[in-house]
Formats: structure tokens, C-alpha cells, sequence
């Protein structure tokens, strides 16, 4: 910058300036419409749960997971941490978690207690809305992933 003029340091000055206010107005936006987006997705699996139990059907992307005992589940970091934390925390009813690998996902899974496994297992109808609170006493039995 020493063989500058005072126009053009200036002119530099106000241009990295300028660069640096505008990144930091668009960052604001650019980070809530990401958080939104996760939280849209979350909302289209938690519905996506409630017409499952509707109408129980296994199809490619939803599956039911016994919460002990299931070999399927027992290579799926996802859903061992889902058991995890449903086991510890009883008022939990869903967990998800975004996946950053190409493409992106955000993984899904609901809690299923008490005769609620068995009922969709045999294919009758589960309510899968937000659960009461006596919901919370029943024990951990499957996972809807």
C-alpha cells in the first residue's frame, strides 16, 4: 500500500469495508433460512408419523425398530443414540439429527411405548400425535426411524 495514493487507499479501505458489511447483513438471513428449513423438514416427519400410524405400513423409508433385541438396529449409530435418550429422558417422544453427507438428510425417529410396537406391528391404527403425559410411564418398546 506504500505506492498508493491516499485516493486509492482509501478507495481500498472503503471497498473492504463495504465487502465486509455486506457479509455480515446477509449472514443473518443465510443461517435462519437454514434452521428453517430443518425445522420444516422436522415438521413433514413428525406428520409423516402421524399418517404412519394412521395407516400402519412398512414402506422404504420408515421402518419400526424393536428398542432391545433388534439386529437391525444394533449397527445404526442413529438409532442406538435415539434409544438412548428416549430410555433417559421419558418425555421425549421424537429425535432427529442432519446428516451432513452428500445429499444432506435429517433423520427421524419416534418413540414408540408400551402396546404401541405391537399395534403397528400388526398393522392397526397408533395415534403418533404429541403424546399425553401418563404416555410417559409406559416402557420403551420400538422406534418408528
Amino acid at each position: 500500500m506504500a505506492g498508493l495514493s491516499l485516493t486509492q487507499r482509501s478507495q481500498a479501505i472503503f471497498a473492504l469495508a463495504s465487502a465486509v458489511a455486506m457479509a455480515a447483513v446477509a449472514y443473518g438471513p443465510w443461517v435462519s433460512a437454514e434452521e428453517r428449513a430443518v425445522e420444516m423438514q422436522k415438521a413433514v416427519w413428525r406428520e409423516a408419523a402421524v399418517a404412519w400410524g394412521r395407516q400402519p405400513e412398512t414402506g422404504e423409508q420408515v421402518r419400526v425398530v424393536e428398542a432391545v433385541g433388534d439386529a437391525e438396529s444394533a449397527g445404526d449409530p442413529f438409532v442406538q443414540a435415539a434409544i438412548e435418550r428416549f430410555e433417559a429422558d421419558p418425555a421425549a417422544f421424537d429425535m432427529d439429527r442432519l446428516v451432513a453427507d452428500a445429499p444432506a438428510r435429517l433423520l427421524y425417529a419416534r418413540a414408540l411405548r408400551g402396546d404401541q410396537l405391537g399395534l403397528a406391528r400388526a398393522g392397526v391404527r397408533v395415534d403418533l400425535g404429541r403424546p399425553d403425559p401418563s404416555w410417559r410411564e409406559a416402557p420403551l418398546t420400538g422406534l418408528l426411524v
